[in-house]
């Protein structure tokens, strides 16, 4: 029901300016939607918005391949609704209801590196690097029947450089209701109840043909709402609300076998190979239900210059979970030739026998006062005061347990995940808005708050669920092995995730100054500072490293790790192996420059534009535990945060929006052609944006650092960065051409164009350092491919008199990405430049090339129809 529910909004507003005490509870921006509701005459409307694949253009990665010849992935998409409201006793009761479905069927080209054909065979087939280029320096390999079977479900290239694409239809099905009633006591007392429902399938491919997700969501929710007027200057609002959620997203594969599942009875497991897309399923389906009762109160005082508010807001949350995080368990290969023969990196699996439920139950409680105080007729202070705080959650059967001093413990303390850190939440907020010459024409305005961020909970529980003991734990074995078998032989189930039980309140310090200026024509221009920076911010981190020599020269030097006795012996702990520890201890800093310039409809026409030049700047973040695939969520020293100083994953360097709408002129007053020339509008939507930072990585823990061997997902987005070649920088890493490096058919060849879909970045502008050491290169070093699209649309509205006077048919026509301009992505794929295995390794083949467009989409072309009554 996300992409739903527009036709019963009547007001939308994004809150980015955080300085009054009202709004709080996260530190970042507020979405307020105001319903439609029922009024004494009946109205209402039915629409239908259409698109299908007749009518798009081709997506750059779409290709013909042997088994289909069909270059243009099939798409259709249906969106229809209505709405209707009206009294019930007039002046008195009023309804209004909605219902808007959404069916699509969206044609997916997925591009993944596969094996190629040469490489393939039974076990103990040997294979050389003539026939199985991938094998780069590596001559013959010998397969080994473990792998063997896995082997054969990677299918053959059926396009060039070891690609393979394969259809996929991904089916949506999504409705939504919303009914509200509303109800006049008398003049000075109203209520209004309002249900809400949404329900959402769908069905996302992944790498290969046979895996897949399913998701699943629905969601609902109730309001209560009473405005009572006491006196012309005092008011109230008090609102009672529940809301359900309940995602679900399974990702079945129906293979399963001895000879593929890593653990016992449990279908195939996922595999990461150095220069392959990854395979496998979904490695963390979930199972969420969350239930939120929420009370509220806001009182308004107007007393001479003085209009003040006093509030409150309590939420009482209810949350299950059952998650299978790397249930089915993960091998990581450093490269090709090691998979084929069995020689894995490190491999791990959850616990067999691990409780994955959890109930949490907590409250989160607020308070605020606020004075908009008109201290001059032309000087206005705001100035407020808000407290809000979280209770302990606690699970509902005492599932839990936390490393109270991760440095010394040997065993888990049962009690609470984390100590609570909101108690001394405190928010100041202060701003002004002064008009400077008195005449309404120049304005002055500015702000600063504290704001805390106290929602963290709903993903940390899922993490802290899954592998603390004794109620769960990771299997794992983090230094290079061979494969005896399958299901996987592991030693001591005990890496971990946790909460940091000392964990620190993040907070942010938000401050922003505005100079407005009205101009001829019904123009304004706007000119604004805005910053913010971020203390004690979410982050993921490796909680217990290897601990490091401190060379003469400064460097840090990780030994080789041990290969007799405890495994964990170089670590912090010895009695645990990795800890994936989720802790506030990041720091950020945004500073951007602003300009706006407005344009009022007059002469027909009317836009907005709006550009940021901005720079942000943290050490990692991990709040949600989630990656854009082209930078790592883990530091690669945990004791050094300044050495992963550097551009945010979503710092957008520069971003330029464009609307407009015009009413074309109506050349004809009277005759046949006035209804069909006359009354059309065109708009349309101008984006232009730099791109996002990205670091290359390695395939493997070359640094022996023990960062984030054996939790699930490692790959290359955790294990580190290469060395820089002195002398490169950022620019020409990207631009130009590249000099070649490398031998035999995996060399990258000189004189190839940088900057472009084939070879993004320069792979030979990086080398591998010594094992045991970190990477010279910085983290989001490079930036990606940036964003460049127009949308427009054409639209006409015809009135129809005989259903009444607001009675109409709009038609509109919409383009989006009009000018079919190919937006490119990164994966994770692309920015994995060595295998780290050997000294003076030649880069991977796959580093480099762009395969897919993320979400950027080619032109589609969309007809809606609108009736209003």
């Amino acid at each position: 029901g996300s992409t739903l529910g527009i036709e019963g909004v009547r007001e939308y507003r994004v809150i980015t300016n955080s300085f009054s005490a009202e709004y709080g509870m996260t530190m970042g921006s507020q979405v307020m939607v105001v319903t439609k509701s029922g009024t004494n005459t009946l109205h209402g409307s039915l629409f239908e918005y259409f698109r299908n694949s007749a009518l798009d253009a081709r997506n750059f990665f779409d290709y013909k391949t042997p088994t289909s010849d069909r270059r243009l992935p099939a798409f259709t998409r249906n969106q229809f609704g209505g709405s209707i409201g009206g009294p019930i006793k007039k002046d008195k009761t009023f309804f209004f209801g909605v219902y808007e479905g959404l069916r699509q069927r969206f044609g997916v080209t997925t591009i993944s590196n596969t094996i190629g054909a040469g490489c393939h065979g039974p076990g103990g087939a040997v294979i050389t690097n003539t026939v199985c280029p991938q094998l780069m320096s590596v001559p013959s390999v010998t397969i080994s029947p473990v792998t063997a079977p896995l082997l054969a479900l990677y299918p053959s290239p059926n396009l060039s450089n070891n690609r393979f694409t394969f259809p996929f239809t991904q089916p949506i099905q999504d409705d939504y209701a919303q009914g509200r009633v509303d109800h006049n006591f008398s003049s000075a007392d109203r209520m209004f109840g309002r249900y809400t429902f949404s329900n959402t399938t769908e069905t996302d491919p992944l790498e290969y043909p046979q895996f897949r997700t399913e998701r699943y969501s629905r969601s609902s929710f109730a309001t209560l709402s009473e405005d009572h007027v006491f006196s012309p200057a005092l008011l109230s609002t008090f609102r009672m609300s529940f809301s359900r959620t309940h995602p679900n997203n399974p990702s079945p594969s129906g293979i399963i076998g001895p000879q593929y599942s890593f653990v016992p009875g449990e279908e195939i497991g996922t595999l990461n190979i150095g220069g392959v897309t990854k395979m496998g399923p979904n490695v963390a389906p979930t199972n969420f239900r969350q239930n939120i009762f929420t009370w509220s109160d806001d009182v308004f005082y107007t007393r001479g210059r003085h209009s003040l508010k006093f509030g409150t807001l309590i939420n009482h949350y209810q949350q299950y979970l059952y998650t299978t995080v790397n249930s089915v368990g993960t091998v990581t290969f450093a490269n090709l030739a090691n998979f084929l023969q069995g020689a894995t990196s490190q491999y791990s699996a959850q616990r067999p026998g691990s409780l994955r439920d959890r109930t949490y139950h907590f409250n989160t409680i607020g308070f605020y006062a606020h004075d908009d105080f008109r201290v001059l007729p032309r000087l206005t202070f705001n100035l407020g005061l808000r407290y809000e705080f979280i209770t302990v959650p606690r699970e509902q059967h005492g599932k839990e347990a936390a490393l109270r001093d991760i440095v010394h413990d040997a065993a888990p303390t049962l009690g609470p995940a984390f100590e609570n850190m909101s108690l001394r939440n405190f928010s100041p907020r202060f701003g002004f808005a002064w008009d400077v010459r008195g005449n309404g024409k120049t304005a002055v305005r500015g702000g600063f708050a504290e704001l805390y961020d106290i929602g963290i909970h709903g993903v940390s529980f899922v993490i802290a669920s899954q592998a603390t003991p004794p109620f769960g734990a990771f299997c794992a074995v983090g230094t290079p092995s061979t494969l005896r078998g399958l299901p996987l032989e592991f030693g001591e189930c005990n890496a971990l995730r946790l909460l940091d039980y000392h964990m620190k309140q993040p907070h942010m310090l938000d401050y922003n100054l505005t100079l407005e200026q009205q101009l001829p024509w019904q123009m304004g221009l706007t000119l604004g500072y805005a910053g913010s920076r971020g203390y004690h911010l979410m982050q993921e981190k490796e909680g217990n490293p290897g601990v490091p020599q401190i060379l003469q020269d400064g460097r840090k030097f990780f030994p080789p790790l041990p290969t007799t006795g405890n495994p964990n012996a170089f670590r912090i702990n010895p009695n645990w192996g990795s800890i994936d520890l989720h802790t506030a201890e990041g720091n950020s800093w945004y500073n951007a420059f602003q300009l706006g310039l407005n344009k009022r409809l007059s002469n027909r026409m009317q836009f907005q534009s709006s550009y940021t030049f901005s720079k942000l700047i943290d050490e990692t973040q991990g709040q949600a535990g989630a990656d854009n695939q082209v930078s790592s969520i883990w530091g690669v020293d945990p004791f050094n945060r300044r050495i992963d100083r550097g551009p945010a994953d979503f710092d957008l360097r520069h971003n330029w929006q464009f609307n407009t709408i015009y009413q074309v002129p109506q050349p004809f007053q009277s005759g046949p052609l006035r209804a069909m020339l006359n009354g059309w509008r065109a708009s349309s939507i101008f984006s232009v944006q730099s791109g996002y930072p990205f670091t290359p990585a390695l395939r493997t823990d070359r640094t022996r650092s023990g960062i984030n061997t054996g939790q699930p997902g490692a790959d290359a987005l955790t294990f580190g960065r290469p060395n820089l070649v002195p002398g490169r920088t950022a620019y020409d890493i990207t631009h130009g051409t590249t000099a070649g490096c490398g031998t035999g058919t995996t060399a990258i060849a000189a004189g190839q164009k940088l900057g472009t879909p084939n070879l993004w970045f320069d792979p030979c502008a990086f080398t591998l350092q010594d094992a045991g050491f970190l990477g010279t290169s910085g983290r989001n070093y490079l930036r990606g491919p940036g964003y460049f699209n127009l949308d427009f649309s054409l639209g006409k509205n015809i009135p129809v008199k005989q259903l009444g006077e607001n009675g109409a048919l709009e038609f509109r026509g919409e383009f989006f990405n009009i000018l079919n301009h190919p937006n490119f992505a990164l994966n994770s794929t692309a920015r994995q430049v060595f295998a780290g295995t050997a000294n003076g390794e030649a880069p991977l083949s796959t580093a480099g090339p762009l395969t897919w467009t993320g979400s950027a989409r080619s032109r589609q072309i969309q007809f809606a129809l609108k009736l209003l009554f």
